[in-house]
Parts: structure tokens; sequence; C-alpha cells
């Protein structure tokens, strides 16, 4: 939920062009095309073996955006020559094609104002490409071969706003590069880079830099050339070990810094001066499971009165700052995989809080003050299985049914045993996880849930399923996996009535083959998953269940 968030930030300081590329919904063939001509403003002719574009192409004359990706065999001088006519086409997609040269014919395309060409083995584009006055973003990743000096000459007469240099073992940036002067966001990760040159100060329109991937970038040194540029985004991701240099307060600007991946072992006083950043991430990746460094915040991110967003997951964060209480505009927090124990005392002074994320912590309890966090819209904290039960939760509060705004929880991995009563006042809930939990019974009015459109109940230790369930008429999808105890035999005739079912999950119980049959064709919309908990135990038994047999078995 949180990285949905985080991907939506960024996409609001994205350009205008990669948004339209991005939305977009294309035609995916000619003929489809050509039969809808008036309506058709995007065709994605990609992967084919032609040499040469159909001529009923230039019939489609309200086209604007145009996908040639692995064309390998097209001609592209031919294909610009006949694409000129095209006069409203301004995105043009030629990537992963093994093209080696963009031939003087591009000059033709004078609309255009995407050119994408990344994963090529390009040697040389024209020098015709001056003349495409319009051009705003142009791609280039992973063509190493290409010669960029000469490239960014030519390209320092253009409006160019919007250049990608991944991937092409660049080690350091030709002057040419610092006089494209209408550049806002420029590329450079995946490179050889090692630090910034100051002439990066010439480029007064850049707002947004990616420098990730580069292992050996000088952050320090980085950080200086970059005093006297306007940078707003700055994406610093998998680079080497390192402390963030008190540099950073050159960059007065900065809204948004991401390090994610990065292990950063120590944050700068100086970071609290950066008045007017909205956004700071520093959290691992979650592919590797590699966890951070970072080991403490300073005081000074208090200071932060325009931060939005704070997301430190998977460091090893043990206490928090009580100055932190002024981070008035905090909307997201992302704590989660650290080493808290008590849930941080200063979330109760944020009045704009809407998303919390603390799963796999070693908190305990939950706070009865939480019901002063009005705001909140969702709420992250799922336990750790491994985690000692001093180090789980145990029991729900009744304040948590004053978080009216409430929409997601989930508190997988615990060992609570009951769901309070008042849990079923959230009239916007929409998402309820509680898996692997003590849970023996459901809340008495869940019907009133009328938001409910998935709740995850499996491995726990209901005996029961409530006639008042089947009234969530919202409820999607519904998972009561692993609960052994439930007498199906009376639980089917409950769950036959929930027609608004997508997806049911019934496996790990004992349910008599007869019911079972008759739920499947009274929910005949529904996909229900089921095989027995004998096949399961037989196939992988679970350490717990292990567990609770071998207790059994002793105390006989």
């Amino acid at each position: 939920m949180t990285r949905n968030i985080l991907i939506y930030l960024l996409l609001l300081f994205s350009t205008l062009s990669s948004q339209e590329s991005i939305n977009i919904k294309y035609t995916l063939s000619l003929n489809d095309a050509i039969n809808n001509v008036d309506n058709t403003v995007a065709l994605d002719l990609s992967n084919k073996d032609f040499h040469f574009l159909s001529d009923n192409i230039l019939k489609l004359h309200n086209l604007q955006f145009l996908k040639l990706k692995n064309c390998r065999n097209l001609n592209l001088d031919n294909t610009f020559i006949k694409l000129q006519d095209l006069k409203k086409l301004k995105y043009l997609d030629l990537s992963w094609s093994y093209h080696k040269n963009i031939p003087p014919s591009i000059k033709l395309l004078k609309n255009l104002e995407t050119l994408i060409l990344n994963n090529n083995q390009l040697l040389e584009i024209s020098n015709e490409i001056k003349n495409l006055k319009n051009l705003k973003h142009i791609a280039l990743k992973r063509n190493p071969q290409l010669k960029f000096e000469s490239l960014f000459k030519l390209l320092s007469e253009s409006n160019l706003k919007e250049i990608d240099l991944s991937y092409n073992y660049i080690n350091d940036l030709p002057l040419s590069f610092y006089k494209i002067s209408q550049l806002e966001k420029a590329n450079l990760s995946g490179n050889n880079i090692t630090h910034l040159d100051e002439n990066i100060s010439n480029l007064k329109k850049l707002k947004e830099l990616n420098l990730s991937l580069n292992k050996n970038l000088n952050l320090k040194l980085s950080f200086e050339a970059l005093k006297d540029c306007p940078v707003e985004r700055l994406i610093l991701e998998d680079l080497k070990k390192q402390a963030l240099p008190e540099e950073i307060s050159n960059l007065v600007h900065l809204r948004q810094i991401s390090l994610n991946h990065t292990p950063i072992t120590d944050l700068p006083k100086s970071l609290g001066s950066l008045t007017s950043l909205e956004s700071l991430e520093i959290c691992f990746n979650k592919n590797t499971g590699k966890l951070l460094e970072l080991e403490k915040i300073p005081s000074s991110l208090g200071n932060l009165k325009s931060l939005k967003t704070l997301a430190l997951a998977g460091n090893k964060i043990s206490n928090l700052p009580k100055s932190l209480k002024g981070l008035i505009s905090l909307e997201v927090l992302d704590l989660s995989m650290n080493d808290l124990t008590s849930f941080p005392v200063f979330i109760q002074s944020m009045s704009k809080i809407k998303h919390l994320s603390l799963e796999k912590n070693k908190i305990s309890q939950i706070p009865d003050w939480i019901g002063v966090i009005n705001t909140l819209e969702v709420l992250l904290m799922n336990g750790d299985f491994t985690h000692p039960y001093e180090c789980k939760l145990k029991s729900i509060p009744e304040a948590i049914g004053q978080l009216k705004n409430l929409k997601v929880i989930h508190l997988n991995d615990h060992v609570i045993d009951n769901i309070p009563e008042s849990i079923t006042e959230l009239n916007k809930l929409e998402v309820l996880f509680i898996r692997n939990n003590l849970i023996n019974k459901f809340p008495k009015n869940i019907n009133k849930m009328k938001s409910l459109t998935a709740l995850d109940i499996m491995a726990n230790e209901l005996k029961e399923i409530p006639g008042t369930l089947s009234s969530l008429n919202k409820l999607k999808k519904l998972n009561l996996a692993f609960n052994p105890q439930i007498d199906f035999r009376k639980g089917t005739q409950v769950l036959k009535k929930m027609a608004s079912l997508k997806v049911l999950d019934i496996s790990r119980n004992y349910i008599d083959p007869l019911f079972l049959k008759e739920l499947k064709d009274e929910l005949n919309n529904t996909k229900i998953i089921y095989f027995p908990l004998k096949k399961y135990l037989m196939e992988k038994p679970p350490n717990h269940i292990i567990k609770s047999l071998n207790d059994e078995q002793n105390s006989k």
C-alpha cells in the first residue's frame, strides 16, 4: 500500500510526455485502427517483421502516439518520410530494434515531442535532429556506443526538457551536456559517474535528477556541484554505503529525495534546514530482503514542516526523537521492519497523517490514544511470525473504533484473541487482514461494516460463521482458510447467500463434500479455493501445528 502511494507521488513530478505514454490506450493492429480512423490516437505495431509501414497508416489523421518497438527490419528512412504526413504525431517509440543510425529524414517529423530510442545499438544520430524544434523528451537508455558529445552539442540548441541516458557506461559528462539549457529532467542512472561537474549549475531549469546505480558516486562532491541548481527531486538509489553528507543543505529547493536501497549510515543535522522538503525515502530492497544501516534520526528532522512522506522501512531504528512531533504536514509514515518496541508517541500530534506502516517491528501494544489520530486511512501493523510472544500484539484497543476514516487495517501474525466490537463502527473500512492470530469469533455487529470488500481471517480459532456476515453486500474476497474448528454444516448455509463474493478461500478445513458441492452450485460466479486440512498437513505441516500436536501428545 505504501508502495502505491509513493509511486503516485512520483508520478506527480513526471513530465506531460511521460504521463501521456503511460496512460494512453493503444490500438494493437492497423486494421482495427483503420476501422476506427477518427478515434485512433494511439497505435502499437511493435514486434512486427515488416520492412516498410503500410500506406494505410496515412489514413490515421488523428494519430498522436506510435510504438514500433522490436521492429528490427524496419527501414527508418522510409518510415520517417511516410510519417511526415501525420501532422499530429508527437510520440514515437523505436526501442529494442537494433537500429544503428537515425537518418537525416528524422527532421521531417516536425511536430514530434517524444522520441524513445532505448535498447538499440546506436552509433550516430543525424545532425538533423537539431531541427526538431518541438522535441521535448528523448530516451537513449542502453546505447553505450553512441557519440554523446556531438549529440549533446546538437541538443543544446533545442527545447529539450527531458533526457534518459541510463545504462550507457558514462564516466564523465562532456561539457556539451551542461549546455542543454532547457533541460528539466535527467536520468543518469546505471552509469559510472563518480561526481557531478560544477558546470551543472548552468542547467538553470533542472528540476529532477536521477543518479541511482552509479556505485561510486561521491555525494559530498555532487551536492557541492548542485549548490546553485534548482533541483527539486533527487533520486539516489542503490548507491554504496555512506553517510549522507552535511552538504545536502546546499539543495535549498529540494522537495523529494529518494535514497531507497542505499545503506545510509547517518543523517546530518543539516538535513533539517531543507524547509521545502516534502518526501524523504530510505527504504530497503524488498526483492533482496537486505536491510539497511540507519540506526538513528537526528532531532533536526522535526524542523521539516513541509514533509508529507517519511519512509524509512528496513533500517535499524530503535528510538525516535520527540522533535518529530514538529512534522505537522506528515501524511505518510513508513517505519516498517525496524527495531521499534513501542508505538511512536509523536504520532498523536499528527493532524494530517493518513498512512501509517509499523509492520514487523517489536511493538506489543497499540495505545488507547490511537483514537485521536482520526485522519488515519491506512494502518499496517503486520507482525513477524518469527518474533517471540512478547514482541507481538495481544489485543486491539476499543479506541480503534474512533478512527472513522480508516479504510485499511493489516494486523496479521500476532496473538490477538479478540476483535473489539468498536471496529464495527468503522463504516469506511474496506480491507481487514487479521490472519494468523488467536481470534475465536467474529464481532457481533459485523453486519454494520457495509464498506468491507476484503476480509482475511485465515489461521485463527473461529468456531462459527455468523449469519450476519451474509449482509456484507460489498464483500468480494473472504479468506476463512485454516480455521478447522468451524462447523461448515452451518457455515455453508451462510456462505451460500454471499453472492457478491469473487474469491472465497475455505481451504485447510474439514468440509463435507456434499456441503462443498452445494456451495459451489450456489456460488457459481465465485472462485472457491479448497483442499482438505488432512492433505495440507500431509504435504507440509507448519511449525505451529507440529508444536500443537506434540504438546497434545505429551499431555496424554
